[in-house]
């Protein structure tokens, strides 16, 4: 399915190509339905097929965590952790992770990578994903809410000098305003505090909010993006119209179930929960 013919399957796997169809054929035989068309331009999955895939994978993904869960239970934290961050995660946040976790777990590498939306990340070969909102995967999955960040209007104040601090959301449609790209949302509807949403044409969507928010540092407009309260690397930003536009937005730590009992997973969790309870120190229990 994923190499969409049984020669691009073959070379991925090193195995003959007439190897490969007698298992496809024996697999066929033992599920007494076709789960590929063969077509000269390649093969496609059967409905059959699509759904023993998709199971299959998660019944892999979840035997190999077992696996590792009891190899190394009781061990203390080492290996790889393999994390996907939301795209534009604060530089702030992940140097602080990363630097707590190699300083207490130096046995634990981390291979980070960063997505448009992390959950959906989690069905490709990673272990730990940390994104905006609530939304999980299909399956076996624990979640844990990190923070409630805000997400509202934040500007430059050279921008605001020059072009004026909008008063009302009608006078918002004068200005360039630049748009946080969520998972599954139109970048396009604002949220209100009066719980509609508000239609614009963003003269710039990302899903990148550390992008979105230099862009706006630079003066080029009025932004709308979440707001982990961590101090801007440039100008500051200051919110326009916070009590009109705005909402907030839990952000969760996902991981297989069958993973939870991993020491470098645990250990993640633990460090991930001890940075929550300072955040909520500092932020006055927020």
């Amino acid at each position: 399915m994923e190499s969409g013919s049984f020669v691009g399957a073959a070379r991925r796997l090193g195995v003959p190509r007439p190897t490969l169809r007698r298992r496809l054929e024996a697999l066929e035989t033992e599920v007494g339905v076709p789960l590929l068309v063969r077509t000269r331009s390649g093969s496609t999955p059967t409905e059959a097929g699509r759904a023993l895939a998709a199971r299959g994978t998660e019944l892999l993904r979840d035997a190999a965590a077992l696996v590792a869960a009891v190899r190394e239970s009781g061990d203390e934290p080492r290996g790889e952790l393999r994390m996907v961050l939301p795209v534009g995660t604060p530089p702030m946040f992940v140097g602080q992770l990363m630097t707590v976790m190699r300083n207490r777990y130096p046995k634990v590498t981390v291979r980070l990578r960063t997505a448009d939306d992390p959950v959906a990340a989690l069905e490709d070969e990673v272990d730990v994903a940390i994104a905006f909102g609530t939304h999980q995967p299909g399956g076996r999955w624990v979640s844990m809410e990190i923070f409630t960040v805000r997400q509202w209007l934040v500007a430059s104040e050279a921008y605001l000098a020059r072009a004026g601090r909008p008063a009302s959301l009608e006078e918002l449609h004068g200005h360039e305003l630049l748009a946080w790209v969520a998972p599954r949302e139109d970048p396009g509807r604002w949220q209100l505090r009066s719980g509609g949403t508000l239609d614009v044409i963003p003269a710039l969507s990302s899903p990148d909010i550390h992008l979105l928010r230099q862009v706006a540092a630079a003066g080029l407009g009025i932004a709308f993006v979440p707001d982990a309260m961590l101090p801007d690397a440039g100008p500051t930003l200051v919110p326009v119209l916070e009590q009109e536009v705005g909402t907030e937005r839990p952000m969760q730590v996902v991981v297989p179930a069958a993973m939870e009992g991993i020491p470098r997973i645990r250990a993640l969790l633990r460090e991930l929960r001890a940075m929550r309870a300072a955040f909520e120190s500092r932020n006055g229990g927020r």
